[in-house]
């Protein structure tokens, strides 16, 4: 679906990238065994145990989908000059360093 979206909308891949960190997403909000590992500490304890690194994993998605959001808006209403500008962005952001 995502390369579908890529394609419809001349967007170069973005939709494609963000796709990778899908897993990452499901495992926060799914209610499976990974899920339930998250929240079983050591102590037997039932409570949040996210890592840094995950968390911001999550963050770093989360805010590239909400600009993919804002970008498919203004190409499809023909806001080609602030799509552009959101493009931009995501590309610095979401290429390798």
């Amino acid at each position: 679906m995502a390369k579908d979206l890529d394609n419809a909308l001349n967007m170069d891949g973005i939709f494609s990238g963000i796709a990778t960190g899908w897993k990452a997403l499901n495992g926060f909000t799914d209610s499976g065994l990974e899920q339930l590992s998250r929240y079983s500490l050591d102590s037997g304890v039932l409570a949040p145990k996210y890592s840094d690194e995950d968390a911001c994993r999550v963050l770093r998605i989360s805010e590239s989908t909400a600009l993919l959001m804002f970008l498919t808006v203004f190409r499809l209403n023909g806001m080609t000059d602030k799509a552009e500008v959101i493009e931009a962005w995501l590309g610095d952001k979401l290429s390798p360093s």
